[in-house]
């Protein structure tokens, strides 16, 4: 049975895994996700923009802070 995670609980287990690389996850608004082609969410370091197009849940996998037991909910 799959248990269901909310975008923004994914998003907070991210943040602060991501903490511990220096790495920051951003969420881009409208007019940044035109201008820029940064994607609904992107990555930034000290130097800036480090991934653009973030897809969070694969990244949550890949990090291990969303067990295989657990989904997303759309």
């Amino acid at each position: 049975m799959k248990i269901g995670l909310t975008e923004q609980a994914v998003v907070k287990r991210l943040q602060r895994a991501l903490l511990t690389e220096g790495k920051h996850l951003r969420k881009a608004d409208s007019r940044r996700q035109k201008r820029w082609g940064l994607g609904r969410y992107y990555l930034l370091d000290a130097k800036g923009v480090v991934d653009k197009d973030v897809n969070i849940e694969q990244l949550a996998r890949e990090l291990g802070v969303v067990l295989p037991r657990r989904m997303l909910e759309r």
